[in-house]
């Protein structure tokens, strides 16, 4: 079973369901109950999702922890009975071993239907960028894709608040690809081009700073300290000046200075204001609407996986940060 086939069964009973899955283990933090007993938070992904559970002092993957059977980035199979509760998600009698080298093979190989996703989302952005009319930005976008596809198609979109997963960057852009080009189509004023350039590239730095290379959990590094906004705009900007240097025909008698503003303008300013990591806050049109894009995206996402793991009997719950207040569902549709 996989996560999501967890969660979604998790939401469709009422009771506990007993569960086998293959995963990685990518945090195992030490805490304590009020009560002063001491158990682990773990947080354990694959390729479909992650999931947080707690092995409680008298569980067999607390033993298995503890003991140091079993530590951070191991391929392994939790085994237990879940449940919801309106704290979270419970487990009883919560077992953890590690996949030997077949288990793990096939863990990382993935599923038929997640490998087709991804080579779905994949086809999705190559399609962006060839219906491109500008010259000069499809040709910087084939340019950037044929250097980053790879690390683009693995990486995880965030570390924990939306699609932190393997391939989740890709499922995250292709997801903003459909929107604009459905909202920039709303406005005629705006350079549709721009907006899909910049909904393509605005987290490119997280194919360095949330690169999944060898698992489902993306490691903190040295370089991804500079921030997925300095790194993405990095890449841009180099790619940008080598292409032009090659053939300036492809300004199409704009000024290289003008180009390059409005290109890493929609990339520094996606994240909306300094408050939130962009060192500044859209001021073209183009920039305002990529903006908009990726927070519609991520705050949709992060709704849909709190209630993915909330008690399905629960029509409201509190919102996970960044979200604020509590969270009702959505009416049935008829």
């Amino acid at each position: 079973m996989t996560i999501a086939e967890l969660k979604r069964s998790l939401c469709n009973g009422s009771g506990g369901v007993e569960a086998l899955i293959h995963c990685q283990l990518a945090q195992a933090r030490a805490d304590e109950t009020s009560t002063r007993k001491p158990y682990y938070r773990l947080h354990a992904v694959d390729a479909s999702d992650g999931l947080d559970v707690n092995a409680w002092s008298d569980t067999p993957a607390f033993t298995s922890i503890q003991a140091q059977i079993v530590g951070e980035g191991a391929y392994i199979e939790l085994q237990g009975v879940f449940s919801k509760t309106e704290r979270g998600l419970n487990t009883q009698g919560l077992s953890i071993r590690v996949l030997t080298a077949e288990e793990r093979a096939a863990l990382l190989n993935g599923s038929q239907e997640r490998c087709a996703e991804l080579d779905l989302w994949e086809a999705e952005l190559d399609a962006a960028i060839e219906a491109m009319s500008d010259p000069l930005l499809k040709t910087l976008s084939r340019k950037i894709f044929s250097k980053t596809r790879v690390r683009f198609k693995r990486a995880a979109a965030a570390f924990k608040v939306h699609h932190a997963r393997r391939g989740g960057l890709l499922e995250h852009t292709a997801s903003m690809v459909r929107l604009a080009k459905a909202l920039g189509e709303c406005y005629p004023d705006a350079n549709l081009d721009l907006i899909v350039f910049g909904v393509l590239w605005h987290d490119l730095g997280k194919v360095v700073e949330s690169d999944v290379e060898d698992g489902f959990a993306a490691q903190a590094t040295l370089t991804g300290t500079f921030g997925h906004i300095a790194l993405g705009t990095l890449i841009v900007s180099t790619t940008l000046l080598e292409i032009t240097q090659a053939d300036k025909a492809l300004l199409m008698e704009r000024s290289f200075d003008e180009v390059r503003a409005h290109i890493l303008h929609v990339i520094l300013a996606h994240h909306g204001s300094n408050e939130h990591g962009s060192p500044v806050e859209p001021q073209t049109l183009e920039a305002l609407i990529v903006h908009s894009i990726d927070t519609l995206d991520a705050h949709a996402e992060m709704m849909r996986a709190a209630f993915l793991s909330a008690d399905p009997q629960l029509q409201m719950i509190d919102a996970p940060r960044p979200l604020k207040g509590r969270l009702a569902r959505s009416l049935k549709r008829i």
